[in-house]
């Protein structure tokens, strides 16, 4: 009976509102944030290699990979022209920049994205939070304004 008083005093109020805003938004955004949070460090990293078919060249990845072969950059040693390929009938031939394909995993920049959007709604979560407390401390101070206690300034 006292819970049930005490709701109808808290819902009849004008400042209800910011503490049902609060409570909404905790909801809503807490459980988003949660599942961004899950995702971002629970995700599964090995699906997210470049497609099989779709292989990056060299000058796709030289921002991200740097290779070495025998302490010398990899185009070096085909500016070199130092590198030979056997092929599958038995023939040689020297190896060229389109012979050398890469497959890059993706998954720290979707880890990233996932972090972001993880920021975002963590900011509506705090956001939530403040007006949920502020929606308690009007109550309250309204609550005793009316019985008459004396409220000092903070």
């Amino acid at each position: 009976m006292l819970i049930v008083k005490l709701l109808k005093n808290i819902f009849n109020r004008a400042d209800a509102s910011l503490l049902l805003f609060g409570i909404t938004g905790m909801c809503f955004f807490a459980s988003l944030y949660v599942v961004d949070i899950c995702k971002s460090f629970n995700g599964d990293a090995r699906i997210w290699w470049t497609n099989s078919k779709m292989k990056l060249s060299m000058e796709d990845v030289s921002d991200k990979v740097e290779v070495y072969l025998d302490n010398k950059p990899l185009q070096k040693k085909l500016a070199d022209r130092s590198l030979i390929l056997a092929d599958s009938d038995g023939s040689y031939r020297l190896v060229s920049a389109k012979d050398i394909k890469f497959r890059i995993n993706n998954w720290p920049s979707v880890r990233a994205d996932r972090l972001m959007a993880a920021a975002v709604t963590g900011v509506f979560v705090g956001a939530s939070v403040a007006l949920f407390i502020i929606g308690i401390i009007r109550i309250r101070r309204n609550q005793k304004k009316e019985n008459g206690e004396i409220i000092e300034p903070n």
